[in-house]
C-alpha cells in the first residue's frame, strides 16, 4: 500500500533525529543497515514433536548434548522462536547432558540493551543423576540401553544388567548383536569399556554372540593378539568410526564409511573416534577430518 511506502519514507528521514529522542542520547555516529535480514542457517534439532496431552497442545525439543557447547543457549534460543512463529504452539525445551564430567552449559540465554532484554529459560537434564532403573525396568529394548548413561558406583555391574535383561528378552542373535553395538556407543560417552567376553561368556551357550564384531577396544586389543597389535587396533577403529557414523547420522553416512578404510595412522583412526561423538551433523564431521578423507 502507497501508505505504508509514506510512512517508511518519512520515518526514513527522520530516522536519525527520532533516535535520540527515543534513546534520549547523544549519537556521534549512525550506520544503517539492510533492512532485509536474511537468515539462511538450517537448524536441526536432535529430537523435536508435537504432544497432546490433558493440558493441551504443545511441542518437545530435545537436544542430546556431550560436549560444553557454549553456543547451545543461544541456539535454544533462535529454534524457540522460529518454533513459536511456525507452529504458535507453546513449546517445552531440553537439553540432556550424556557427557563426561559435569555439564557447564548455562541453561539460559540472557542479552539486554538500553531498554530491550531477552531472558530465555530451558530445562538441563543431567542423565548420569537419574536412575538407571526408570530404564531398566522398560520392556523396549532401546529404553534399556539408556541406562548406562545414568547414574551408578559400578558401571560394569550396570552393563551386565542391561546385558542381562536383553538376552532375557529373546531377542534374535542379529538384533541382539545390534542393541550391543548401541549399547558400546552410549558407554563410549560415559567412558566405559565394557568387557562383553566376560559378561557374555557366563550366559547360555544359545544366547551368546559372535562379540567379534564388536568394536569396543578390549576387543581390538584382543584382535591385535591374533593378527598383530597394530592390525588388530585399526581393525576396532575402523569398525568403532563405521558404526558411529552409521548410527548417528543413518545410510547417508555410506559413503564415507567406504572411504574410512583407506586411512593407516592409528592416531588419525583414534581422532576420527572422537569426532564422530562430538559431531551433531554429518557436515560437522566431514568438517572436522579436514580432507583426511
Amino acid at each position: 500500500m502507497r501508505y505504508d511506502i509514506n510512512i517508511k519514507d518519512i520515518f526514513e528521514s527522520a530516522g536519525y533525529h527520532l533516535i535520540q529522542i527515543l534513546l534520549k542520547k547523544e549519537i556521534k555516529k549512525m550506520q544503517k543497515l539492510p533492512q532485509e535480514i536474511q537468515v539462511v542457517k538450517q537448524i536441526r534439532p536432535d529430537f523435536l514433536a508435537i504432544i497432546n496431552s490433558d493440558e493441551g497442545k504443545f511441542i518437545v525439543q530435545i537436544e542430546f548434548q556431550a560436549q560444553n557447547d557454549m553456543t547451545i543457549p543461544e541456539r535454544m534460543f533462535l529454534t524457540f522462536s522460529l518454533l513459536n512463529m511456525k507452529y504458535r504452539l507453546p513449546v517445552e525445551q531440553f537439553v540432556l547432558w550424556i557427557g563426561r564430567g559435569r555439564c557447564k552449559i548455562p541453561s539460559y540465554f540472557e542479552v539486554s540493551s538500553f531498554f530491550t532484554r531477552v531472558h530465555h529459560e530451558f530445562k538441563i537434564i543431567d542423565m548420569s543423576q537419574i536412575s538407571p532403573e526408570i530404564f531398566l525396568k522398560s520392556d523396549k529394548p532401546e529404553v534399556i540401553l539408556l541406562s548406562i548413561l545414568c547414574k551408578t558406583d559400578d558401571k560394569k555391574s550396570l552393563a551386565k544388567k542391561i546385558i542381562t535383561k536383553l538376552l532375557k528378552m529373546g531377542i534374535p542373535k542379529k538384533d541382539l548383536l545390534n542393541y550391543l553395538l548401541n549399547l558400546e556407543v552410549l558407554g563410549e560417552l560415559r567412558n566405559l569399556k565394557i568387557d562383553f567376553e566376560e559378561v557374555i561368556g557366563g550366559m547360555p551357550i544359545d544366547l551368546k554372540v559372535d562379540i567379534r564384531k564388536l568394536w569396543s577396544y578390549q576387543e581390538g586389543k584382543r584382535e591385535g593378539r591374533r593378527e598383530g597389535r597394530r592390525e588388530g587396533m585399526k581393525h576396532g577403529l575402523y569398525e568403532a568410526i563405521a558404526l558411529g557414523l552409521e548410527l548417528k547420522f543413518g545410510k547417508k553416512a555410506l559413503s564415507l564409511v567406504k572411504k574410512i578404510k583407506d586411512i593407516e595412522d592409528v592416531s588419525e583412526l583414534k581422532r576420527l573416534k572422537k569426532e564422530v561423538l562430538r559431531a551433531k551433523t554429518l557436515e560437522d564431521f566431514i568438517k572436522a577430518i579436514n580432507g583426511k578423507l
